[in-house]
C-alpha cells in the first residue's frame, strides 16, 4: 500500500514570525474596522449592566479598570461609530451613562459609609478607653 505523499510549505528560515504577526495584525484591524454601532450599544449594555450587577464585590483595582473600560466607550469606541448613530441611540448611550453614574456614585457612598462605620467604632474604641482611667 502506497502512502500519501503530504505537500509541505517550506518557509526560508526567519519568516515564520513575521507571517504570524502579518496575520494577528490583519485580523485585529479587520474586528476594528467592522465595529458596528449595534455592536457598540451591546458591549456598552453588557458592560454597564456586569458593573450594576457587581459593583458591591468590586475591588478598589476592579473600579479603576472599569473606569478605564468606561472611558474607551465613551472615546476611542464611541469615535468609530458616532456618524451612524440615530437620535435614539445617542439618548440609549445617554441612558447607559446615567446608570454607570449612578452604580459609580453607590459604590462610593457605600465605602464612605463603611469609613464612617469604621470611625464611629475607633472612636468608641477611645471613648471606652478614655473612662478607664
Amino acid at each position: 500500500m502506497r502512502k500519501a505523499s503530504i505537500a509541505r510549505l517550506q518557509l526560508p528560515a526567519g519568516t515564520i514570525l513575521p507571517v504570524f504577526l502579518t496575520g494577528i495584525l490583519m485580523f485585529q484591524f479587520s474586528c476594528n474596522y467592522f465595529y458596528s454601532k449595534d455592536k457598540y450599544l451591546s458591549d456598552f449594555d453588557t458592560f454597564v449592566t456586569g458593573i450594576e450587577n457587581n459593583y458591591t464585590t468590586q475591588s478598589p483595582a476592579q473600579w479603576e479598570q472599569a473606569g478605564q473600560e468606561y472611558e474607551q466607550f465613551n472615546t476611542e469606541l464611541y469615535q468609530r461609530i458616532y456618524t451612524d448613530l440615530t437620535p435614539d441611540d445617542q439618548q440609549t448611550i445617554g441612558r447607559l451613562k446615567a446608570r454607570f453614574a449612578k452604580v459609580q456614585l453607590k459604590y462610593k457612598l457605600n465605602r464612605m459609609l463603611d469609613g464612617v462605620k469604621d470611625g464611629v467604632e475607633q472612636l468608641k474604641g477611645a471613648v471606652d478607653e478614655m473612662e478607664r482611667e
